[in-house]
């Protein structure tokens, strides 16, 4: 498959929640990409699996207001996104059989949609001939209130996370080199490793 020389897919996943909000997107396609990580020239594509259920229990800066699909859809249209997948409530559900209560089940959604999203990128590779050089993780609800640093500014050996708030990982931003993508994609694989050891079911397909 042939390499690029900067492209980056920005995978966003979960509750649509205040996506919708223009402060929220703008900022997000302002600050994190074309200001941000994208600002040097590279060429990018956006990739949105988006749940318009809201499981709640996360804390906003600015509260979400009731979306509607039409109402995501206005917010989409300035990303042209690569591909749109709409979450079906129950979609992936694979329990494990852990006995120990370890992994915490809460953690299977957002794992879950991690690995959705990742691969509609892979799919569209696939498609293409070609990868990208870098894989962005972000939520769809998260504002950004400066730009980001471009992508240039970082190095292509390590993936840039911060600290866990969904088990295992930190589930609310990542800058990924591709070929260690498959690493932090498949996070959901670990659900079934349970804390006392065993194997618990199986991962994702």
């Amino acid at each position: 498959m042939v390499d690029r020389p900067c492209t980056i897919a920005f995978c966003f996943s979960g509750a649509v929640r205040s996506f919708t909000q223009p402060r929220i997107h703008e900022s997000i396609k302002a600050q994190l990409i074309t200001g941000g990580l994208a600002s040097q020239g590279c060429a990018w594509d956006s990739f949105f699996y988006l749940d318009a259920e809201d499981g709640g229990g996360a804390g906003t800066i600015f509260a979400p207001a009731p979306s509607s699909k039409q109402d995501a859809a206005a917010a989409l249209a300035s990303f042209a996104p690569t591909r749109v997948v709409w979450h079906q409530e129950g979609a992936g559900v694979v329990p494990n059989s852990c006995t120990d209560g370890l992994p915490d089940p809460t953690s299977h959604p957002q794992l879950w949609k991690l690995a959705a999203c990742y691969r509609m990128v892979e799919q569209h590779e696939r498609e293409q001939g070609w990868q990208y050089t870098w894989v962005v993780r972000a939520r769809p609800d998260t504002g950004w209130l400066e730009n980001a640093p471009p992508v240039q500014a970082f190095t292509a050996d390590r993936i840039y996370v911060g600290q866990p708030s969904v088990w295992p990982l930190n589930d609310q931003f990542a800058l990924i080199p591709r070929h260690l993508a498959g690493v932090y994609f498949s996070a959901i694989n670990s659900f079934y490793a349970c804390g006392d050891g065993s194997t618990g079911g199986s991962g994702s397909e």
